[in-house]
This record gives structure tokens, C-alpha cells and sequence, in this order.
């Protein structure tokens, strides 16, 4: 799969600007990049979401739907994984469903209430990864192990993962420190491909250089 195809794919919306009372900002919603199915309920599923305000601000949110929580928690109880389910690490938002004009709207909320946290204000610089997750096994248990990649590769050691699955199956995204104004380093780096090496069921894995931002990794990518 060329993973600057996918880049490119990447819908006008991510860059229109929503103004609000503070001034404006952008954001970039990671479902507008999913193959949709007749199957899909925006109203149980999980996503990424950047926003960029007109103040020089990047950030990254971790978002559920409240409909989501329950499958979560119903997932762990089978796996195991949360003591079986009695605990979970909670997102950074939850919302009533996927729909850009309703996050659009709470975005705007928060940032007039002054609700845009400064955790989830992001250093710019990362790495780029790429994965399969084996197709031998059920959707439900492709979406487990995703979910363990997010908790245990990435939100362990206080990363951020903003990333697409393209139609062959591929994940594909860029990793960020989720510490403000703490960039990522070599060890956060190895410590993603230590963790996905550890798993037969993440295949083709790519784990790129540490560069100073995703535009940076567009532009290497092209050279």
C-alpha cells in the first residue's frame, strides 16, 4: 500500500476553519478517512482527533463514544485484559457519536470554556509506524488487539497515535509524545517496535525515523 496515496486522500474538511469567540481553529477527524460499511454505528466506536487553533495550539484527543465504553468493557471481560474488565483507562473524551458538525460544535465548546486541556497539547516531532494485523482471526478480535496496541504501546509510555486503516488492512499513522512540550525520543521510538515485535499477530510492521513533524514525513516519503 503507498501510504502518501493515503495522505493524499486526506478530506478538504481538515483544513476549513471554524471560527469560535477566541478566534478559529481546524480539525482533522480520523473516521472521514475509514472505509465506510453498512455495518458502521457512529454511535459505538472509537477514534483520533486533532485540533490546531489559530493560537499556534496542536492537539490530539483520544475519543469514545459512550456506546463504545460498554463494548470495551465487554471485550476485557472476555480477554482479560483490566483485571477482566473491572477497571478501564479512560479516553481523553467521550462523545454521543461520530459526526463531524456535532465535534465541531463541541470543539468550539470547549475551547470558549476554556476546556482544551494543556495535556492535550502536543510536541509537534515523531515517527511514523505501519502494521497489519493478522486476518486470520475475527473483526472483534482485530479491533482487541488494535485496542492493545493503543493501550500498551502507545499509552504507556505517554504517546499519542493519530493513524488510518487502508483498504489492504494496513494500519498507518504517526506517533507523538502525549507529554506537553516533551518531544519524543529514540527509546519511546524502540519501545513501539519492541512492542510490536512481541506479537505474531502484527504483521509487516514499520517503524520509522524520529522527524520534527508529519508534513516532514510527507516530504521524506516523497524524496
Amino acid at each position: 500500500m503507498d501510504i502518501r496515496q493515503l495522505r493524499l486522500e486526506e478530506p478538504p474538511n481538515d483544513k476549513k476553519r471554524i471560527p469560535t469567540s477566541k478566534g478559529w481553529f481546524t480539525l482533522w477527524l480520523e473516521f472521514e478517512l475509514w472505509d465506510s460499511s453498512p455495518l458502521d454505528d457512529p454511535s459505538d466506536d472509537f477514534f483520533n482527533m486533532a485540533v490546531k487553533t489559530n493560537d499556534g495550539r496542536s492537539c490530539e484527543l483520544d475519543v469514545w463514544t459512550f456506546k463504545y465504553l460498554k463494548r470495551a468493557r465487554k471485550e476485557d471481560q472476555l480477554s482479560g485484559d483490566n483485571l477482566s474488565g473491572q477497571y478501564l483507562k479512560p479516553p481523553d473524551l467521550f462523545v454521543e457519536r461520530e459526526d463531524r458538525e456535532l465535534l465541531e460544535e463541541v470543539v468550539k465548546h470547549m475551547i470558549e470554556n476554556d476546556e482544551l486541556e494543556e495535556h492535550f497539547i502536543i510536541d509537534q516531532s515523531g515517527f511514523c509506524v505501519a502494521f497489519t494485523i493478522s486476518q486470520d482471526i475475527c473483526i472483534d478480535e482485530q479491533n482487541t488487539l488494535y485496542m492493545r496496541f493503543r493501550n500498551y504501546a502507545i499509552e504507556e509510555n505517554k504517546l499519542a497515535f493519530s493513524g488510518v486503516k487502508g483498504k489492504s488492512g494496513c494500519w498507518e499513522g504517526f506517533v507523538t509524545s502525549k507529554i506537553t512540550n516533551k518531544p519524543v525520543i529514540e527509546e519511546d521510538r524502540k519501545a513501539v517496535e519492541y512492542w510490536l515485535k512481541g506479537d505474531d499477530h502484527f504483521l509487516d510492521y514499520k517503524v520509522g525515523p524520529i522527524v520534527e513533524d508529519w508534513e516532514q514525513a510527507e516530504t521524506d516519503d516523497e524524496t
